[in-house]
């Protein structure tokens, strides 16, 4: 277990961040949030199933008023040995925050994944995500956050590494 665990975090830290701004230079700067770029699931205290958001690439465009951001986000997850399921469902959000960190929209998704092999299935979700702006020229001023829905138990377990 200790081997699986350490090779999930190998693959996890290689992963990067990337949005490719359009020609005009608009997209606002985008991140994981630490705290929630990792989901683990548990049952009866139990680790069935892990997952990472590893990779992020995308592009924007500003007209009329909205900024469009269509990304590409890549998760990888994994199974725990001896666990037997058909799918995998992660939830995860997207938000807009402004210069000071506030959230001016959030949207929350769900991941799906078919589980054919019990470790390294990749996924790759595409979302469009508009929100209204009066001008391009304070976009540097916003940001994205991407991360996973996680509920409290999973929260502490990411912070502390326990349940």
């Amino acid at each position: 277990m200790k081997k699986i665990i350490v090779l999930f975090f190998c693959i996890i830290l290689s992963g990067c961040i990337t949005v490719n701004p359009a020609e005009d230079n608009i997209c606002p700067n985008t991140s994981f949030v630490r705290d929630t770029s990792t989901i683990t699931e548990f049952k009866d205290d139990k680790i069935i199933s892990k997952a990472a958001l590893k990779d992020l690439s995308g592009t924007c465009s500003y007209k009329k008023g909205v900024i469009k951001v269509k990304t590409s986000l890549e998760i990888y997850a994994e199974l725990a040995p001896g666990i037997e399921q058909d799918k995998l469902e992660y939830p995860y959000f997207i938000a807009l925050l402004d210069g000071n960190d506030n959230i001016l929209n959030k949207k929350t998704f769900i991941a799906e994944l078919e589980t054919d092999a019990k470790i390294g299935s990749l996924i790759i979700e595409d979302n469009n995500f508009t929100f209204p702006l009066e001008s391009s020229n304070n976009i540097k001023n916003y940001s994205i956050i991407f991360g996973f829905d996680l509920n409290k138990q999973q929260l502490k377990y990411n912070r502390e590494g326990k349940i």
